[in-house]
């Protein structure tokens, strides 16, 4: 009881995994590549996590985790040149938040519930989201080729 772990793996190699609130990204090797820490507190926690299956360099890249608050959160990589040539840091960034439907912290939100799934269409074009009230809920790629393009609801 309280222990949550979630596992993605991609086509790339690329591993991600899940624990209680912290998030991590592995290569195919099992060399820690970074990882972050949703927040201090213990009650917020990771449910489900997909990602895509680009390559590692590709900036379209996104890691997507689910919690127990009812929000679809969309991560990327961010890399920065690092203080030595040819070396770089990598750190977690939020691109975006789903809270349309699910999240507890909406007030329009009638039924709020915790994510618990996730899954990519093949292309990565749709992104479907499961709560643990039996919805399933699809999110469509806003046409765009900025890496930062919004998912939009399915109606």
């Amino acid at each position: 009881p309280g222990h949550s772990l979630s596992l993605s793996l991609s086509l790339s190699g690329r591993i991600v995994t899940a624990s209680h609130n912290a998030l991590f990204v592995w290569d195919m090797n099992g060399t820690l590549i970074t990882h972050t820490q949703l927040t201090s507190s213990p009650s917020l926690t990771f449910t489900c996590i997909t990602q895509t299956s680009s390559f590692e360099w590709d900036k379209n890249n996104v890691i997507v985790t689910g919690s127990n608050d009812g929000i679809v959160r969309i991560w990327g990589i961010l890399y920065k040149a690092g203080p030595h040539p040819h070396t770089h840091t990598k750190s977690m960034v939020i691109r975006s938040k789903l809270t349309m439907h699910t999240s507890f912290e909406r007030s329009d939100n009638k039924q709020p519930a915790q994510i618990t799934c996730l899954k990519f269409t093949e292309s990565h074009d749709a992104l479907y989201v499961g709560d643990e009230r039996g919805r399933v809920y699809s999110w469509k790629k806003e046409k765009s080729t900025d890496c930062d393009s919004a998912l939009i609801p399915l109606l």
